[in-house]
This record gives structure tokens, C-alpha cells and sequence, in this order.
């Protein structure tokens, strides 16, 4: 099977935050995962690949969910479709909602 890494990953910038995404995880809305390209390389990580397991951890920092990656694709974020941002499972699932609270993400964190 391609893909052989095994990550550990934390969602959201505090604990409310990170009970919600995780119980969207949990129900099935949320399938998919947004990260900027440009942070792999400033941290040395290799982009995830399909096959990789990710471990995700909770605000605690406590195990409680193993995914699997079954697709990557680096896109810019004007070319990010609404199939996609509904598969994001967060808000009303537009690509309205994907597009406005990731650019505030993004901006955030090209701050840094």
C-alpha cells in the first residue's frame, strides 16, 4: 500500500474548538482535512500521503481517533471546490464558509 507514516494531529486552536471538529469527525460530516503547503516545508515534513495513518489527539492531547488518508491533492486556494469544502463538514458546508474562515486561518498563521 503506498503511504507508510504514521502523524499525529491536533484540530482546532482550543478545546471547544477541537470538541467540535472531533465530534463532526466522529459523526461522519467531516472527511477532510485542509493544511498550507507552505508549512510542510517550513517544518521539514513531508506532505501526507495516501496510506498514512494520523493519530489525532485531543485539546489534552489524549489519543481518541485513527484516520487514514485515501487522497492528497495541493491545490491553491482559489482553484478549492464546493465538493470539497462540503466534505470539510464545518458551518453550513458552502464553499462561501470553507473560503472565508480558511483565508482568516491562513492569513493567522502566514503571520507567525
Amino acid at each position: 500500500m503506498p503511504g507508510s507514516g504514521v502523524r499525529v494531529e491536533a484540530f482546532g486552536d482550543s478545546a471547544a474548538l477541537s470538541d467540535e471538529l472531533l465530534a463532526l469527525i466522529r459523526s461522519g460530516r467531516k472527511r477532510a482535512g485542509t493544511s498550507l503547503y507552505w508549512s510542510y516545508e517550513a517544518e521539514n515534513e513531508p506532505l501526507p500521503r495516501v496510506g498514512d495513518l494520523a493519530i489525532v489527539v485531543d485539546h489534552r492531547n489524549e489519543p481518541v481517533l485513527v484516520t487514514r488518508i485515501t487522497e492528497v491533492d495541493v491545490l491553491p486556494h482559489s482553484k478549492v471546490g464546493a465538493e470539497y469544502a462540503a466534505c470539510k463538514g464545518e458551518g453550513d458546508g458552502s464553499l462561501e464558509y470553507w473560503q472565508s474562515v480558511h483565508w482568516r486561518i491562513f492569513r493567522a498563521s502566514a503571520r507567525v
